[in-house]
């Protein structure tokens, strides 16, 4: 996947992830949202979700 579809992607599912996190009441941090990813991304069984997911997550710890 070349990289601008890979950052369209990432931005769609973090602002999904987001609102949905926000409309149930949990509190929206960095950390919390490293941790989500990554229990995403462990049972994940798509390589190239795998790799979104990841990559959301080297985003995230970079901010």
């Amino acid at each position: 996947m070349d990289e601008s579809k890979m950052y369209a992607k990432m931005c769609v599912i973090l602002g999904d992830v987001v609102f949905g996190l926000r409309k149930s009441g949990y509190e929206i941090s960095r950390e919390n949202l490293i941790k989500f990813f990554a229990n995403k991304r462990m049972h994940c069984t798509n390589d190239r979700e795998a790799e979104c997911y990841q990559s959301i997550i080297n985003k995230l710890s970079d901010a």
